[in-house]
């Protein structure tokens, strides 16, 4: 189910719940009006004052009322059944109609005194009626007095009521539906554009096509997100070529050399000793050269996490870096290293350095002598050799560049 119609059913529901409200509140405002008005109407009618002439007939005795009605306080109208029963159940009436209402225990229990006055819902016939049947007085012997009426015109009213409130509550729901689907259409629209942006990227690995942001909404943070993603993305792989790249001509160099002196010492049986043992150093300072090459590009390809910098002695870690490097190559290396407290990353200090006498060892003549010095928070290393092309300089940092 796609976004814009998850929130064009989102908008129909919210206002469907609202019309279903409303419309409950509404019915159920007008039932109770319509109610109240035909139960007072009945209780308007109640309030005897004296007795029918010749006392209460006996049960399922029919008689026609008096014209006129003793003075019982009731008027008599066509739109109203009245019936007077007694404890027994006796029906003296129908006073008016020719309805006869149903008694049930309720009534007798009025009739006896025993109830309050009682309202309710009876069903004659398949008429719907509003009947109340509350005490008589003024007449022999305990009775009670019903008065009905027909509420089916009320019940008709009310139905058409629910009806028109049904088609007003489901023409809203439909009306809310079609503009939160035609609203939504430009909401998501940002969202269709990032959808299209990403299974271009997908299918094409084209990096180059940034989103267009024109909205200052939640949707235009997203948008921005995923520009600066791309953005990311493409600088990334771009580097990631560069290394391939440099490294593949950093490599060829040392495996050129190394291949050479591989020849070389295949008719070693030819050679002085001198010659071959220059041969075999050679072939040693390629190897160690390809070892550092290939554990950088690893350090590179593992993306750890940097080194934490912590307080240090710079002059000792600089002293045992060049410990080594003697103990490696035999060259001759003066230091002069003051006591340097500083704040730095150990490794990367001590890679940093030993890359400086690699070079130095690399580029100065046979015999020539390395000079390191540390003070003052600095690391000089100098040598002897023919020095870096002026033009160069500007590229100096640049990772696996060579002058």
């Amino acid at each position: 189910m796609s976004l814009r119609l998850r929130v064009a059913l989102f908008m129909a529901l919210v206002v469907g719940a609202a019309a279903v409200a409303v419309s409950w509140a509404a019915y159920a405002s007008a039932q109770h009006e319509a109610r109240s008005e035909v139960d007072q109407a009945l209780l308007s009618r109640v309030g005897f004052t004296g007795q029918p002439p010749g006392g209460l007939p006996m049960v399922g005795e029919r008689v026609p009322p008096p014209d006129p009605w003793p003075s019982t306080g009731i008027s008599a109208r066509p739109d109203v059944i009245i019936q007077v029963i007694d404890a027994s159940g006796a029906v003296a009436g129908p006073a008016a109609g020719e309805v006869t209402l149903p008694v049930e225990e309720a009534d007798l229990a009025v009739a006896a005194g025993d109830e309050e006055p009682v309202l309710r819902d009876v069903w004659v016939d398949g008429v719907h009626y509003r009947m109340l049947t509350t005490p008589a007085t003024g007449l022999d012997g305990a009775a009670a007095v019903q008065v009905a009426r027909d509420v089916t015109e009320t019940d008709v009213v009310l139905s058409g009521l629910r009806m028109r409130l049904f088609l007003i509550g489901g023409s809203a729901v439909l009306v809310a539906g079609a503009v939160a689907w035609f609203m939504s259409r430009g909401a998501v629209r940002p969202v269709a554009r990032l959808t299209e942006a990403a299974e271009h990227v997908a299918a094409t690995r084209d990096l180059e096509v940034p989103i267009e942001v024109d909205r200052r909404d939640e949707i235009g943070r997203l948008a921005e997100s995923f520009n600066t993603m791309l953005s990311a993305l493409a600088s990334s792989r771009a580097q990631q070529r560069r290394l391939v790249a440099d490294a593949g001509h950093e490599l060829r160099t040392p495996l050129t050399s190394l291949r050479t002196n591989i020849d070389l010492l295949s008719r070693a049986n030819e050679m002085p000793a001198a010659d071959r043992a220059e041969v075999l150093a050679d072939a040693r300072l390629e190897l160690e050269e390809l070892s550092a090459l290939a554990a950088e590009l690893l350090d590179l390809a593992a993306e750890a996490p940097p080194e934490a910098s912590v307080e240090l002695r710079l002059d000792e870690i600089v002293g045992e870096v060049v410990e080594r490097f003697r103990r490696r190559t035999g060259r001759e290396v003066t230091l002069e290293a003051a006591p340097t407290p500083a704040a730095g990353k150990p490794i990367g200090l001590a890679r940093a350095v030993s890359n400086l006498l690699d070079n130095a060892h690399k580029w100065s003549p046979q015999g020539g002598r390395i000079e390191v010095r540390v003070e003052g928070g600095r690391v000089e290393v100098r040598d002897h050799g023919s020095g870096i092309d002026p033009a160069d300089l500007p590229r100096v940092f640049e990772r696996f560049f060579r002058s």
